[in-house]
């Protein structure tokens, strides 16, 4: 098992959100390995919230709600199945938010938005 994980939009995180609002390097959360962990904001933008209330450094328990910008990420799910970090009901988007979703669109497999033309890259 981790005992760290990275959040942020950048791949080199271990659990990426593709949102305009987050961060290349958001925060990383720590197991201090007594049943809490601790939540670092690593100076992000829009800030990491626990429990609706902004912090930089702060102990938290199973249960506590940790957001970065405008996303929930299910965190204490990262941490006890890493594999599956990249499940898309790990985030979830606050309710009535205005989030800018960023999609490729190309005629690769991989794209959000596969089109299939000579004339697209």
């Amino acid at each position: 098992m981790k005992s760290t994980i990275k959040i942020g939009r950048d791949n080199s995180n271990d659990f990426i959100i593709n949102e305009p609002r987050v961060s290349r390097n958001h925060a990383i959360i720590t197991d201090l390995g007594d049943g809490t962990y601790e939540v670092k904001d690593l100076g992000s933008t829009n800030g990491t919230f626990v429990n609706g209330r902004l912090t930089s450094l702060q102990v938290i328990r199973p249960g506590d709600k940790v957001e970065v910008a405008n996303c929930i990420v299910n965190w204490h799910d990262i941490f006890i199945n890493p594999k599956g970090a990249t499940s898309p009901s790990l985030i979830q988007e606050k309710p009535f938010t205005k989030i800018i979703k960023t999609i490729s669109v190309g005629s690769a497999v991989g794209n959000d938005l596969v089109i299939s033309s000579s004339f697209v890259t």
